[in-house]
């Protein structure tokens, strides 16, 4: 296996350590890593996608974050410690992966290429609304 294969496929991370090297609790990081679902009392179910890469069906407690994942985390990590809220980076995530087509936006370079998708001011091409 090439060492670039070995970024993106070898788990070496639980969700613990992860949360601990980039300061945010662990609880956050596991939303981030295995998305959510929530249902609310009275309203409709409401799911999130994971955000950051792992390799799935690792046993319980054991690495599971490859190296992109860390390293997508660190984006999302500065994203919303510059004040972005996650109603807004989940469907700028998603505009960015249909129109790079990239499967790691958060570790691409591309990423850096449009920072100014996060601002307040600037619209989505396609999404008709300001992030």
């Amino acid at each position: 296996m090439s060492a670039t294969a070995d970024r993106f496929r070898t788990p070496l991370y639980t969700v613990a350590e992860a949360a601990r090297h980039l300061g945010v609790p662990a609880s956050t990081f596991h939303t981030w890593a295995r998305g959510y679902s929530r249902k609310p009392e009275g309203r409709p179910e409401v799911h999130g996608a994971s955000l950051v890469t792992v390799i799935k069906g690792q046993p319980r407690g054991s690495a599971l974050l490859p190296f992109v994942g860390l390293a997508e985390g660190l984006a999302l990590t500065a994203i919303r410690k510059s004040g972005v809220t996650m109603q807004r980076i989940r469907p700028a995530l998603e505009v960015l992966q249909k129109e790079l087509g990239l499967d790691h936006v958060l570790a691409s370079k591309s990423l850096y290429n449009v920072h100014r998708w996060f601002g307040n001011s600037v619209r989505l091409r396609g999404a008709g609304r300001g992030l």
